[in-house]
C-alpha cells in the first residue's frame, strides 16, 4: 500500500486527523461552508498533502501554475509557449549531444515517410486535447495509463519516440521507438511478452529486438524499459528507481528488459 494513503493529515478547521481520502469526505460533510471560494475539498486536501499554497510551480520557469479541476492537480507548465518550447528543446539537445542532429535520419522527408508507413490503429486524445496515433492496443493502454493514472502532460510525452540507429545483419537500420517520457529521459517499448502465439516463432523479429536493446544499453544516453503485457507494475518500479537516482544525485542510465 502506498504510504501516502496510510498517513493521517489534520483537518485545517478542527483538530481531527484522517487518511487522505477520508479527510476529503470529512471536510465536505462538516466544513463545506468554510471551503474558500474557488476551492473544492479535494483541492484543499491536495494542498495540505503536497505542501502547496494555492498554486503549483512550472517545472521550467518556476512561475505559478493553475489548478486543473478535471485532472485534480496543478498544471506542470505555466502556459507560457516558451516553456513548452524548452521541454521540446531539452529532447533536441540530447539528440544533438549524441548524434549532432535532432533526428537520426539525414533526410526529414524520409523520416516523415517512415512514420507515415506505421500501421496506425487509431488516435487517442489526451486530457488536454492533443492527439496521438497508436499502432495497437498495448500502446493505447499505456497512453491511457500515462494520461489518466500517472497524469503526465501531453507535452511530456513523445509518441512515437525518437528514431534510433542500430546494426543488424551487417546493415545500419532505423528503429522507431514507441514512447519517450521527457521528464525521465525514458524510452519505453511495449511488447506482448511472447504470449501471443503469432509472435513466438518470429526468430528474426526477436533477434532484431535484441540488437536494438543492446544498442540502446551500450549507448548510455537514455533510460530504457521494455514493458511487457501492459504490466504497469514494471513502469512503477522503473520510475521509482529513476526518482531515487535524483535523490541520490546519480545519472547512470538504467535499462530494464522484462520478458
Amino acid at each position: 500500500m502506498n504510504y501516502e494513503y496510510r498517513r493521517r493529515y489534520p483537518c485545517p478547521y478542527c483538530s481531527e486527523t484522517y487518511h487522505r481520502d477520508n479527510l476529503v469526505k470529512h471536510i465536505e460533510r462538516k466544513h463545506d461552508d468554510e471551503i474558500p471560494e474557488g476551492y473544492t475539498a479535494y483541492r484543499l486536501v491536495y494542498d495540505i498533502v503536497n505542501n502547496k499554497h494555492g498554486h503549483g510551480n512550472c517545472t521550467v520557469c518556476g512561475n505559478p501554475t493553475k489548478w486543473n479541476e478535471k485532472r485534480q492537480k496543478y498544471e506542470r507548465l505555466c502556459g507560457n509557449p516558451k516553456c513548452y518550447e524548452t521541454v521540446k528543446k531539452t529532447y533536441q539537445k540530447r539528440m544533438m549531444k549524441v548524434y549532432n542532429k535532432t533526428h537520426l535520419l539525414d533526410d526529414p522527408k524520409q523520416q516523415e515517410k517512415m512514420l507515415a508507413n506505421r500501421r496506425i490503429s487509431g488516435k487517442y486524445k489526451w486530457s488536454d486535447g492533443k492527439e496521438f496515433t497508436y499502432t495497437g492496443k498495448y500502446e493505447l493502454n499505456l497512453m491511457k495509463f500515462l494520461d489518466e493514472v500517472l497524469e503526465f502532460d501531453s507535452s511530456e510525452v513523445i509518441a512515437p519516440g525518437p528514431v534510433l540507429e542500430y546494426t543488424y545483419g551487417g546493415k545500419t537500420r532505423h528503429w522507431i521507438t514507441d514512447f519517450l517520457l521527457l521528464p525521465y529521459n525514458l524510452i519505453i517499448e511495449v511488447k506482448d511478452g511472447g504470449k501471443n502465439p503469432n509472435t513466438r516463432t518470429m526468430t528474426e523479429y526477436r533477434a532484431k529486438q535484441i540488437a536494438k536493446e543492446k544498442m540502446i544499453t551500450n549507448m548510455g544516453e537514455y533510460n530504457y524499459l521494455r514493458l511487457t503485457d501492459n504490466d504497469f507494475s514494471q513502469l512503477f518500479t522503473m520510475l521509482a528507481e529513476l526518482k531515487m537516482q535524483v535523490v541520490e544525485d546519480k545519472v547512470t542510465p538504467i535499462s530494464r528488459i522484462n520478458k
